[in-house]
């Protein structure tokens, strides 16, 4: 089973456009609530990102060349509970899980957030998690420094297969509670005269 996620963004509603993205690593623990964490990601790779130049009718120059930079991935779901097979209702509508999925592009990070229904079950060899986000919807929440959003409101489903390791999982969620801080922080306001 691949780690595969497809999103359907709605930022233009007549319109959607679909993404597919592949993650790397899958890890999952339970945390002190009881609840399943699972924590999906793609490794900070280089691309080149175009730098937008100053407004076109204004000058005639060439555009600025696209500068290095670095990008990266995570998707966080936590699963409150875990339907049972002949003894829980299932229907399309139910959420049991919330969802934030963070894109980082140099200093500029853009979270979206939202809930959606996600099952799994043990591997056929007990060495793991597999399982489905059958349906979630999402929007974007949080902006640190100026990210571009790719996505707006959007839905995303996808398969996983995830391995436990929660000294894993605990470092990758302090690591985003501390990027995601800046975006939680009250814009302090100006000071008054005397």
């Amino acid at each position: 089973m691949e780690n595969r996620i497809q999103i359907v963004s709605f930022k233009k509603p007549q319109q959607p456009a679909r993404y597919g993205e592949r993650f790397d690593r899958v890890s999952y623990a339970v945390n002190a609530y009881r609840n399943w964490d699972f924590v999906f990601e793609i490794p900070p790779t280089t691309i080149l990102l175009e730098v937008p130049g100053p407004d076109s009718a204004a000058t005639s120059g060439p555009a600025p060349p696209p500068v290095e930079t670095r990008m990266s991935q995570l998707l966080h779901v936590q699963v409150f509970w875990q339907p049972q097979p002949g003894r829980t209702a299932i229907e399309s509508t139910q959420t049991n899980a919330t969802l934030l999925y963070c894109l980082f592009t140099g200093d500029d990070v853009i979270a979206y957030e939202g809930a959606g229904f996600v099952f799994f079950e043990q591997t056929w060899d007990g060495r793991g998690l597999q399982g489905r986000i059958e349906s979630s919807d999402l929007v974007p929440t949080r902006f640190v420094n100026a990210p571009t959003d790719l996505f707006g409101p959007c839905r995303l489903e996808g398969t996983f297969r995830a391995e436990e390791d929660r000294g894993h999982v605990v470092a990758v969620l302090r690591e985003l509670r501390s990027r995601l801080a800046a975006a939680a922080r009250p814009v302090e306001a100006p000071p008054t005269p005397d």
